[in-house]
Formats: structure tokens, C-alpha cells, sequence
């Protein structure tokens, strides 16, 4: 999955957008903070995807 479509999938899920330093953003719901990499076009990792999917749930 492309970074940009998993960030419309945040978005969607109701993740609100904090902050951004550098290539990283910040996302948060709940009083949980999540960082992920931003890389427009690039494939997310299956080792970042993977530990995304244990908080977010996708």
C-alpha cells in the first residue's frame, strides 16, 4: 500500500493530523499518537505496516 492512500485511510478512520517534522507526521485519536513516515509515492514497509496494523487496526 502507497503512503499516500494509508494516510487517506487515517484521515477516514478518524486520525486527526497534529504535527509534521521533517518527513515524519504525526497523527493522533483517542489520546493515542501515532508517527509515520511521509513519502507520497513510496510503499510503506512490511515491517512499518505491520506495526501500524497493531495500533490502528488496518
Amino acid at each position: 500500500m502507497k503512503n499516500s492512500e494509508y494516510l487517506r485511510k487515517l484521515a477516514a478512520d478518524g486520525w486527526l493530523f497534529i504535527r509534521q517534522a521533517g518527513s515524519h507526521r504525526t497523527y493522533e485519536k483517542n489520546g493515542e499518537k501515532i508517527t509515520v513516515p511521509f513519502h507520497n509515492s513510496k510503499e510503506l514497509g512490511k515491517g512499518l505496516h505491520k506495526a501500524l496494523k497493531k495500533v490502528v487496526g488496518f
